[in-house]
């Protein structure tokens, strides 16, 4: 298996918690400490950020803890290439110490190449540097080897591993738009602004399709199974259904985003305010997913 230069840190009394173990936040910084020798490695240190003002931005991270690690422990992080794209790298940390056999925590990051002239923006790899990342990727054999733990509780609890494709969760390659009405016209015309170059696919049942837009009657009628989906939820407890013809390895990728909202009922079929209402408050999972749409679109542009 193609691993990198291990990384070695002391742990710190500071690190250790109420239990005598090292703080779960901790295990974070010794992986961000290898990450920036793996950078090294691979060609984008200090003098290359200096002159191409291109960095490597954390999209993401994945963390599995497996066994207690004490003040006398000594950490070692053998950072591996998963996979890699002309402008990301996920890479899978495992981390041991000399007291223990096995792994004591295995974590996954997904890294951004950005450049920052003024605004960041996502930027492909120079051609050595990407050619350098292509030969540590490991196989897919390689690949399914590599997670948490012995053989034994990769087998016992695959769930919680992160080792699958998850570049169609943060870089769609097709969208469909769920409803009709200012919000989703608003989606699609600000994915054009930001130049997005997947399918946008329009779904409503009674909306007539135009030259610019083709609106299918119900997600059935797709033409395939998209990487992600917004819905404009009309009525509360309003849902969606995936079709039971779709895979369910690829229903499950499928991420939704439900935008509920109640009408006040004094204006609801009001003539004086014809399609009043009044948002009642998102849930926190809009929210959370509305702050993760901005930041993307104003950095991963494919």
């Amino acid at each position: 298996m193609k691993t990198l230069p291990a990384y070695r840190a002391g742990i710190e009394p500071e690190w250790i918690d109420y239990n005598g173990h090292l703080r779960d936040a901790y295990y974070g910084v010794v992986l961000s400490l290898a990450i920036d020798d793996v950078m090294d490695v691979l060609g984008l240190d200090a003098e290359y950020r200096g002159r191409t003002r291109c960095t490597l931005y954390t999209l993401e991270l994945h963390m599995h803890y497996l066994h207690e690690v004490k003040s006398t422990d000594e950490l070692e992080v053998v950072t591996s290439i998963l996979d890699a794209d002309r402008k990301r790298i996920h890479a899978g940390c495992r981390f041991s110490c000399p007291r223990l056999g096995d792994a004591v925590a295995t974590g996954e990051v997904m890294l951004l190449h950005v450049t920052r002239p003024d605004t960041p923006a996502s930027a492909s790899f120079p051609p050595d540097i990407g050619q350098r990342i292509e030969a540590l990727k490991l196989t897919d054999a390689e690949r399914a080897a590599w997670g948490p733990g012995s053989p034994q509780d990769r087998t016992e609890a695959p769930r919680h591993r992160m080792t699958v494709d998850i570049r169609r969760l943060i870089a769609p390659r097709s969208i469909a738009l769920i409803g009709a009405g200012a919000w989703t016209d608003a989606v699609a015309a600000g994915n054009r602004a930001i130049g997005y170059p997947g399918v946008q696919w329009r779904v409503h049942p009674t909306r007539p399709s135009t030259a610019a837009n083709t609106y299918y009657r119900s997600i059935a009628d797709l033409p395939g199974v998209p990487d992600a989906a917004f819905h404009r939820r009309s009525q509360p407890g309003g849902a969606v259904r995936c079709p039971e013809n779709w895979p369910r390895a690829r229903r499950r990728r499928l991420r939704m985003l439900h935008r509920g909202f109640l009408r006040d009922r004094q204006r609801r079929g009001s003539a004086a305010h014809p399609g009043a209402g009044r948002s009642r408050g998102k849930s926190a999972l809009l929210r959370t997913q509305l702050l993760r749409l901005r930041e993307f679109s104003s950095i991963v542009r494919r």
